[in-house]
């Protein structure tokens, strides 16, 4: 799976979203989130998302921010190695 992180998001995002039986507009006022903003954000046109947002939408789900990441998403990164 080479997709970009943010598109992968913006999937699960999607998915999540139609899960719940929300439309863009009902999750954005959940989330208390301009519609339009949250609109570009799903549509991949605001690509660079404040952490707060995301919060912001994982409690309009009811979930943890790390719910909203596709399982693996953190995977492709090692951990740093100790230094001795």
């Amino acid at each position: 799976m080479s997709q970009d992180p943010t598109d992968r998001f913006i999937t699960r995002l999607r998915q999540l979203r139609r899960h719940y039986g929300l439309t863009q507009e009902q999750l954005a006022e959940r989330a208390k989130l301009n519609y339009k903003h949250y609109q570009e954000i799903e549509g991949g046109r605001k690509r660079d998302i404040r952490l707060s947002t995301i919060n912001q939408i994982a409690e309009a789900f009811g979930i943890s921010i790390a719910a909203l990441f596709p399982e693996g998403h953190f995977a492709e990164e090692s951990p740093p190695e100790k230094k001795k």
